[in-house]
């Protein structure tokens, strides 16, 4: 598959995912309307951006390169194995703790090694993520054992 093939494909496959991610916003319940709306103005933006994919793709001149799939192994599978590690500890551990250790130990793993770095940007991540989901939308956070 080359690159040309894949970018129409995914793009075509993004807008029918946002069209289905909207139609599902359109169920939330009267007392969701404010995360309703969210998802709504997200699914929006995802459609409008895949669009522009599909035509830029479409209409591109450039010849065809292959895809190699994978660039870099290592990172690849400690990424997919940090991610899938962070989804099955966010029940146990919480969501808040689970982010920040899942931010710390891919960015560390990854070879960014500044500890200082590494913890602000995890604190600033899930104070940012605090003000918009847990303030603003209200949106209830997945606690861990422990209440948080």
């Amino acid at each position: 598959m080359n690159k040309k093939t894949l970018d129409i494909l995914s793009g075509a496959a993004g807008i029918l995912l946002a069209a289905a991610i909207f139609m599902a916003a359109a169920l939330f319940p009267q007392s969701a309307a404010r995360s309703a709306r969210y998802v709504k103005f997200l699914s929006c933006v995802m459609g409008v951006l895949c669009a522009v994919l599909v035509g830029s793709a479409a209409f591109s001149r450039r010849n065809a390169e292959p895809i190699r799939w994978i660039k870099a192994r290592r990172p690849f599978w400690l990424a997919l194995v940090a991610t899938v590690a962070y989804a099955a500890a966010m029940n146990w551990l919480g969501f808040y703790l689970s982010s920040g250790l899942y931010v710390i130990a891919l960015g560390w793993g990854l070879g960014y090694r500044r500890p200082v770095s590494l913890f602000l940007s995890a604190a600033i991540l899930l104070l940012v993520i605090w003000g918009v989901f847990e303030r603003f939308l209200v949106v209830p956070i997945p606690r861990g054992i422990w209440g948080f």
